[in-house]
């Protein structure tokens, strides 16, 4: 192993050491031997300080150094500082050296972080004047500049000393060669590029690495990674945010060691979790860009420009399939060929190269040189046929992981089989932000532009011209733009239409409506070369005979979504036949129909030997959803009838179709009362077993997709309570019971109560009041509004509890973690990441200090008459809290015991008194405990919304409720460690087993934790702690 010594001053560098450390982590996950070492690493010993790192530059193979604005701390009783002085070892050691300075031109460098002292001033001067004049050092203008140059030369010098990773046989560099070459000319296209190219022919000539534009995903956090906080040591999930009085505990120290754990963050570049993790299964919505991922990186390993475009430095061989193709395979072959077997047949049946491709694929997968891209395991359609594919890709992973391969897996959320091979990481993409439009944008307007425009004055100013107008159109036009813009293919797809001059539609159903109209009116004006059309469809026509061919072919094979030529021929011909026209007439309109519409619209396309299919799964779905629309006029009877025969309301395969079925009937064909009157039927319908509710979530996603003006106020409304009722009824299966609360919540709802509190008396005295429910995002959204974590007294003079009700007061601990932390841009732990910030749901990821920050402010709040009247909370607890001397806080681990009823006897917060459901057979506690919990074996993976569970509500003397005090997300309470810097939490979360949901369940955790696990609950009390 090649140890790097990291040499640099810290003060000003500390996120540029983090950057490099991070990209040695990269490499090292790549497969080179590498280790940094450095001033994070030094720990007590008999040495003085002086010694302990020169110790360590003794040891280093490179010297690695960086340098800044600063001289850094000096030697004591010498003027000579520690950086210079391990940076004069390495030289006098002759270690090879790695050096980089600082361009303070570019650089964004605060004043503060500039040397002041003259001494120091002169020194650092001088030695950076001498390191300027050593060959090949380089400068950097950010904490990443610097890691990626640093990603650049490592390997380089590494790369001396060792083979290249990656490098193939000689015998078989010709068809690695040949095959890359392919690989490029396949797949540098742009993904909608199959539905677009028919209508603007300019994007055959645009190359996918032209436009791309890098995604973000959050991760699903593996069971592996994320570990309940009672399995860690002193209640810190062991990773690397341990501070500094918990992280010098020898036993904690040991088991970071030992286990080598980091905590992940919530959001990855899809770029940097394809270099972190080894296999990536990546999920996302229609459209998200999964596939145009997969070519991006396909491409840039093809042409050996990894490095570049992914920041990965090792070659690897990739090897892209469609999922589908190897089903179809399997489908055919009762051998069940293994995958590894099935790549270069795939290459050659469906892509017609038939080179070494079997020893060039088998030679690089023993070598565990491959990166493997499989697309679309929704797009197995059958659910037995998905499970057998699934079942080979994880015999495939587990058979060649060990080697070094990698693998990446794309899939719609809907409709993917789980895999539960060891070493798959989840992730699920996220929307386009802001910036990712705009960088859409000014990468795509130039580059088409200069393809359709042979001058490039006139290129330039069309595309300054329509960046401009894109730019207003989505960001200060009506919102729906914004939202579709979201999505990378119709972003793509919002930009082709307004270059063909249409005004940019709000919804989505609009959009392909627009899209399948300019495709078919560019049937009529096509005009190939090579053929010349002599009938022109009258656009209604085309259009109605399009939509129920969709309609028929999703019908004849969900699955795959695909039928064969003569079967297509003999339903046109059908459709054709009349009286007036003879069989052979009308067989041949339906092939010259067939035809056309392959040819010349773009809709239609050959995937096998006279197999067809649409040219993509969203325009087929909403096409099939127009063929369902025309079933029925003014009567839904028909259109009903059809969607029981093939269990539209039950079968995720049908959920697009479904939902742009209402919304056409209420967008397009503007009759918002049919489709008002098509989510009443849909409402109306019973499904059994599983499927239970499932109609009412359809009816639900269907209104969240038109918006409340798309259908009547009396079915918004229905909608919402039947929502509500699925969402809370014990009876309904869980995950059916969540997906209807994520539903709700994205329609705005919230209860009504939400800000209530609790009276928790004793013999008619209230001792204090406890909030109904735990702080939700919505709530804490208002903190962040007020200037939260701007305003300075919210984080000074926190103070909390220790032993016997003793009172501690943390001065500006809390202030200089903020501080630390991001200051007024701080934000919770996962704040961005989609899957936790709901309106409803409870807020996670705040620390100890940003809880008690929050109900700092919720004091002012209460005690605040301009405000109090704002705060819908019980009238008693605004005069409680202001005849007494009370405040906001965090309740003591005895009032939150005291409000969940007693932990004795393992009690549940349900139980009545004198009931224990913790004394009940195991298999009945879970049964019991999961209706009204979310708990680990809810198998939910995330939070819910606080109003999910009234079974699971505490009812107190009074009759009053409390909510939630089980399961979700574990609450922070006033009580501190006595040793560490930590406090203790109560409750149990999403991640906790049923049978830690107990009242008397307590963990301890550092202050500044993050984890998404970790939530809050206030009490309005006596400022004065009581002891306990």
């Amino acid at each position: 192993m090649k140890k790097i010594f990291l040499g640099s001053t810290f003060t000003d560098l500390v996120d540029y050491r983090a950057s490099v450390i991070h990209a040695i982590d990269r490499l090292r996950l790549q497969g080179f031997d590498v280790n940094w070492i450095g001033m994070e690493a030094f720990s007590a010993s008999n040495h003085t300080p002086l010694e302990e790192c020169l110790r360590y530059v003794n040891e280093s193979d490179i010297y690695l150094g960086f340098f800044g604005v600063r001289y850094g701390s000096k030697i004591p009783g010498s003027d000579e500082s520690f950086t210079e002085a391990e940076f004069r070892r390495a030289v006098e050691c002759k270690i090879p050296l790695l050096l980089f300075l600082i361009d303070e031109n570019e650089a964004s460098v605060k004043p503060k972080d500039f040397e002041r002292d003259p001494k120091s001033l002169e020194r650092l001067t001088a030695l950076k004047k001498e390191i300027g004049a050593i060959r090949n050092v380089k400068f950097f203008k950010s904490p990443e500049d610097l890691a990626s140059q640093v990603l650049t030369a490592l390997p380089l010098y590494l790369q001396r000393e060792s083979p290249t990773p990656g490098s193939v046989r000689p015998d078989l560099a010709s068809a690695r060669e040949q095959y890359a070459a392919h690989l490029v000319d396949a797949m540098d296209k742009i993904d909608a590029t199959r539905i677009a190219a028919a209508l603007d022919r300019t994007l055959e000539r645009i190359a996918l690495t032209q436009v791309y534009v890098e995604l973000k995903a959050s991760a699903s956090i593996p069971e592996r990674d994320v570990r309940e906080l009672g399995t860690t040591v002193a209640g810190r999930k062991v990773g690397e945010n341990i501070p500094g009085s918990i992280a010098n505990d020898p036993v904690i120290r040991a088991a970071v060691n030992q286990l080598g754990a980091q905590l992940v963050s919530a959001t990855f570049a899809l770029h940097d979790a394809l270099a972190k993790f080894p296999g990536l299964v990546i999920l996302g919505d229609p459209g998200s860009g999964k596939s145009t991922f997969l070519k991006y990186a396909a491409v840039a390993f093809a042409q050996n420009d990894q490095t570049k475009r992914l920041g990965i430095v090792e070659q690897r061989l990739p090897i892209f399939l469609t999922i589908a193709a190897y089903a179809e395979c399997l489908r055919e072959d009762k051998h069940q060929t293994p995958l590894a077997d099935y790549f270069a047949k795939y290459y050659r049946d469906m892509h017609g190269l038939d080179s070494d491709l079997a020893e060039l694929f088998d030679s690089a997968l023993k070598q565990g040189r491959t990166i493997v891209l499989l697309d679309g395991l929704d797009e197995v359609k059958d659910v037995a046929e998905r499970a057998r594919v699934a079942d080979q890709v994880e015999k495939f992973w587990c058979a060649h992981r060990k080697a070094g391969n990698r693998l990446v897996i794309t899939s719609r959320i809907i409709g993917y089989e789980k895999l539960h091979a060891e070493g798959l990481t989840h992730l699920t993409l996220h929307d386009f932000d802001d910036d990712a439009i705009q960088l859409f944008l000014k990468q795509w307007c130039p580059v088409i532009e200069r393809a359709a425009e042979s001058d490039p004055t006139t290129a330039a100013r069309n595309a300054a011209r329509e960046q401009r107008e894109l730019t207003e159109a989505i960001f200060h036009g009506t919102t729906g733009v914004r939202e579709l813009a979201a999505n990378p293919l119709l972003l793509t797809l919002l930009a082709l239409i307004k270059r063909k001059g249409v005004r940019l539609p709000e919804q989505r159903v609009e959009l392909y409506e627009e899209y399948i109209k300019a495709l078919i009116e560019n049937w009529a004006l096509h005009r190939n070369p090579d053929r010349i059309i002599t009938h022109t469809p009258k656009y209604a026509e085309v259009e109605r005979v399009v939509a129920a061919l969709a309609l028929w072919m999703r019908e004849t094979n969900p699955e795959a979504g695909t039928v064969d030529q003569p079967a297509v021929e003999e339903w046109l011909t059908r459709r054709h036949g009349s009286a007036m026209v003879s069989p052979d007439e009308a067989r041949r309109a339906a092939q010259k129909f067939v035809a056309d519409l392959r040819h010349d619209s773009g809709l239609i396309v050959e995937r096998g030997h006279r197999i067809y299919g649409f040219i993509h799964q969203t325009l087929e779905e909403y096409l099939a959803a127009k063929g369902l629309c025309y079933l029925s006029g003014t009567d839904l009877d028909p259109l009903m009838a059809e969607m029981r025969a093939h269990k539209m309301l039950e079968r995720d395969i049908w959920r697009e179709t479904t939902l742009l079925a209402v919304g056409h009937l209420s967008v397009i064909q503007h009759t918002p009362d049919r489709a008002a009157q098509l989510v009443e039927n849909i409402l109306c319908e019973e499904l059994r077993g599983n499927a239970r509710g499932m109609n009412v979530v359809r009816a639900g996603e269907a209104l969240r997709d038109i918006g409340r003006a798309g259908v009547t106020d009396a079915v918004w409304n229905t909608t919402l309570d039947t929502l509500k009722t699925t969402m809370q009824s014990i009876t309904h299966p869980i995950k059916t019971r969540a997906t209807a609360g994520e539903t709700l919540d994205a329609l705005g709802w919230l209860p009504d109560d939400l800000d209530a509190f609790v009276p928790i008396t004793e013999r008619g005295k209230i001792l204090f009041y406890i909030a109904k429910y735990p702080v939700t995002c919505s709530q804490y959204q208002k903190f962040i509004d007020a200037g939260g974590y701007e305003n300075e007294k919210y984080w000074r003079d926190q103070r909390g509890v220790v032993e016997k009700g003793k009172e501690k007061k943390l001065g500006d601990e809390a202030y200089k973690w903020l501080q630390e932390s991001g200051g007024a841009e701080r934000r919770p732990y996962a704040w961005d990441n989609p899957h936790f910030h709901r309106a409803g749901y409870p807020v996670v990821g705040v620390t100890w200090y940003e809880a008690t920050a929050y109900c700092k402010w919720l004091t002012d709040v209460i005690l605040s008459e301009a405000n109090a009247e704002r705060l819908p909370v019980h009238s008693e607890v605004l005069r409680f809290a202001q005849n007494d001397k009370t405040q906001a806080r965090l309740p003591t681990e005895a009032e939150w015991v005291r409000a969940a009823g007693g932990e004795a006897n393992d009690r549940y917060a349900w139980d009545e008194p004198g009931k224990s459901t913790g004394q009940s057979p195991d298999n009945k506690r879970k049964e019991i405990v999961l209706a009204r919990a979310n708990v680990k074996e809810s198998g939910i993976n995330g939070t819910t919304p606080v109003a999910m569970y009234p079974d699971g509500k505490r009812v107190t003397e009074n009759g009053e409720e409390i909510w939630d005090l089980a399961g979700n997300v574990w609450e922070w309470t006033n009580i501190l460690h006595k040793e560490y810097t930590a406090a203790y939490l109560r409750s149990s979360s999403w991640y906790s087993e049923s049978k830690r949901a107990i009242v008397s369940a307590r963990d301890v955790s550092a202050r500044g934790d993050l984890s998404v696990s970790l939530g809050v609950r206030v009490v309005v009390a006596s400022s004065s702690f009581p002891r306990s």
